[in-house]
C-alpha cells in the first residue's frame, strides 16, 4: 500500500515548493505595486502616458525577475529540465487558481459581505432616500459601490504568461496548450470580474497596446536565446540529432546503483558551442527578415487610410472657401 502510493505522495509534496514559490512572488509583488508607483511620482512626469510607462517598466522589470529568476536558475545552472518543466507547470496551475480567487471569488465575497453590513443601515436609512433621492437608481448605486477596474494587471499578467511560454519552450512544449486552457478559464473569470465584481470601466481610444508591446518584442528576441540554449546545454534534444557527438558513460548514483548517462565526447564541446549560437544567429535573420518583408499594415490598408485622408483634406478646402466668400 506504500509502495503504490509513494509516487503520488512524492507527487503532492513535489507541489509544495511550487505553491510556496507562487505566494511568495505574490506577496512580494504587491509590496513593490506600492515602492513602484511611490517612485514614479518622484519622478514627476509631465504626461499621464511618460508617468504610466515609466510605471509599466518598473513593475515589469521587477515581476519578471521575480517570476523568472527561480526558473533560469534551474535550466542554466542546475541544468535540470525535467526540475524545469515541473516547475513550469506547477507555477501555470498555482497561478491560474490564484487569479480566479484573487481577482473574482475574494472580492465578490467581501463585496457580499459589506453589502449585508450595510443592509440594516439601508432600511434605517430608507425613508429619507427614497424622499431625496427617487430619481436614482438602486442599481446605479450598486455599481457606484463596486471595487474599481484596473486593467494594467491584467495586462501584466498576460506579459508575464507570454514569457512563460515563449522562453521556455524548448524545455517544455505543452506549455502552449496548457496556456489555452487557462486562458479559457481567465477569459471567464475576467468577464465575471468585469460584470459582477467591479465598475464598469471607461472606454479609452488607443492605436495599440503602448509599451506593452516594446516589452512583448524583447521577450521574444530574448526566447530566442534562451531557447537555443535549452536546445544545447540543458535538455537531451542534442544528442538526438547529434549523437555522435557524446558518448555513454557509466554513472554511479548515491544509493550505489549504476546508470547510463550520455557525456561529450572530448573535443567535441566546441562544435556544440558553435551549433548553437549558428541556430541563434541564423533564428535572428529569419525573424528579422519576416519583420521587414511583412508590413504591419497592408496595402490596401495604407491606400483606404490616404483616401479617407484626401476626402478629409477635400472637405476642409471646401469648408474654409466657403467660409472666406
Amino acid at each position: 500500500w506504500v509502495g503504490d502510493d509513494a509516487g503520488l505522495l512524492e507527487n503532492i509534496f513535489g507541489m509544495v515548493p511550487v505553491v510556496a514559490h507562487s505566494l511568495v512572488i505574490l506577496l512580494l509583488n504587491n509590496q513593490y505595486r506600492s515602492v513602484a508607483e511611490w517612485l514614479t511620482e518622484l519622478e514627476n512626469h509631465q504626461y499621464e502616458h511618460e508617468h504610466e510607462y515609466s510605471l509599466v517598466i518598473k513593475r515589469f522589470l521587477f515581476e519578471a525577475f521575480d517570476c523568472y529568476v527561480a526558473l533560469f536558475y534551474i535550466a542554466f545552472y542546475e541544468l535540470d529540465p525535467i526540475a524545469l518543466r515541473q516547475e513550469l507547470f506547477g507555477l501555470y496551475t498555482a497561478d491560474s487558481i490564484r487569479r480566479v480567487l484573487c481577482e473574482s471569488i475574494i472580492p465578490l465575497a467581501f463585496q457580499k459581505v459589506r453589502k449585508w453590513c450595510s443592509h440594516k443601515t439601508e432600511k434605517a436609512k430608507a425613508a429619507l432616500r427614497k424622499k431625496d433621492d427617487d430619481f436614482v437608481d438602486q442599481e446605479e448605486l450598486e455599481e457606484v459601490m463596486r471595487d474599481e477596474y484596473e486593467s494594467f494587471d491584467d495586462y501584466l499578467e498576460m506579459v508575464i504568461e507570454y514569457g512563460y511560454i515563449t522562453l521556455f519552450a524548448s524545455a517544455f512544449p505543452l506549455a502552449p496548450l496548457l496556456s489555452i486552457v487557462c486562458n479559457i478559464i481567465e477569459l471567464k473569470s475576467d468577464m465575471f470580474k468585469l460584470a459582477i465584481v467591479c465598475r464598469r470601466p471607461p472606454a479609452h481610444r488607443a492605436r495599440n497596446i503602448g509599451i506593452w508591446r516594446n516589452i512583448m518584442i524583447v521577450i521574444f528576441v530574448t526566447s530566442i536565446a534562451t531557447n537555443c540554449f535549452l536546445f544545447g546545454f540543458t535538455t537531451e534534444q542534442m544528442m538526438v540529432w547529434m549523437p555522435h557527438w557524446f558518448k555513454v558513460e557509466d554513472e554511479v548514483q548515491w544509493d550505489g546503483t549504476v546508470e547510463k548517462d550520455q557525456v561529450l565526447a572530448v573535443g567535441k564541446g566546441r562544435y556544440v558551442v558553435m551549433l548553437v549560437f549558428a541556430l541563434e544567429h541564423l533564428l535572428f535573420f529569419i525573424c528579422g527578415l519576416i519583420w521587414v518583408m511583412i508590413p504591419s499594415e497592408p496595402g490596401w490598408v495604407r491606400i483606404e487610410i490616404a483616401k479617407l485622408d484626401h476626402e478629409k483634406e477635400k472637405a476642409l478646402r471646401a469648408q474654409t472657401l466657403h467660409v472666406r466668400k
